[in-house]
């Protein structure tokens, strides 16, 4: 039960000498917030940006990110509002803030086209379609390391989802793929890389009201300094999950013209709090 103290008492099967203390168990998604854990245990979070909280020049994103009109340029992979991420592909990733106010296109406390959530942390996280029900597009998100992860050292990695409100199915196997480079592919469907970390088959994320950690440990077999977060399944080869509301219902849907009665079968995932 957490925060109780349990008796732990050790008898060695070739022993008389028994060993006896006491240990306080917490149950918490932040490692850190348990007080018996020290920072100098965990270490940095070398994740550039791990809220993407700092926007570049400052610059509050005013909507949905789309790619320019073919008449004015090619597909662009730097298209997100925030520091040290960019797409891996042409899919485009949305990045929210509280910067805007509450009447934002962006505003993430209240969204007309995804529904309602509170940043973990800070003023913003970012959104990712990665599924559409047949359809082969999907979104993915690319960070930045301050520094390269060591070969043969392992590491803890997490990150944190948050089903969007109006989503009608939630799924399984998120993935992590690391890199020395960044990845950029030119197409908007599943990405072609396989990722060395993800999540197991049948553990669905489809809480809509709180944020799941998803948290992996990692050891990496070469130097990388690259992620890419998503769905690294095609779409026929994704697992799926009816999410309701608390009520009972399914009120998912607003992806087109961001309208309750247009119902899509989309899922839709915030990501914050990379570390």
């Amino acid at each position: 039960q957490n925060g109780t103290n349990y008796r732990v008492r050790l008898v060695p099967r070739f022993s008389s000498t028994q060993i006896e203390f006491r240990i306080r168990v917490y149950e918490t998604p932040a490692l850190l917030s348990n007080p018996i854990v020290k920072r100098d245990c965990i270490g940095p979070n070398l994740v550039l940006n791990p809220g993407l909280d700092t926007l570049k020049n400052a610059t509050c994103p005013t909507n949905f990110v789309t790619q320019p009109d073919p008449q004015l340029g090619p597909p662009r992979h730097d298209l997100l509002a925030t520091a040290h991420w960019d797409m891996p592909t042409f899919a485009t990733t949305d990045i929210f803030s509280t910067c805007g106010g509450v009447n934002a296109t962006m505003n993430p406390v209240f969204n007309v086209c995804f529904g309602s959530q509170t940043p973990r942390s800070g003023n913003g996280f970012a959104g990712i379609f990665v599924h559409n029900l047949g359809q082969n597009y999907q979104e993915y998100l690319q960070g930045t390391l301050s520094e390269a992860l060591i070969p043969g050292k392992t590491y803890k990695f997490s990150f944190n989802v948050s089903l969007a409100d109006f989503s009608l199915m939630g799924i399984d196997r998120l993935g992590v793929y690391f890199s020395k480079s960044p990845v950029y592919e030119p197409s908007y469907g599943a990405i072609t890389v396989r990722p060395q970390l993800e999540s197991p088959a049948g553990q669905f994320f489809t809480d809509k009201q709180g944020w799941t950690t998803v948290s992996f440990l990692y050891t990496p077999t070469e130097t990388v300094r690259h992620f890419v977060l998503g769905n690294f399944r095609h779409f026929t080869e994704t697992n799926t999950l009816v999410a309701l509301e608390n009520g009972g219902r399914n009120a998912g849907g607003a992806f087109s013209v961001c309208s309750t009665q247009n119902i899509k079968p989309t899922v839709y995932y915030f990501i914050d709090d990379v570390s």
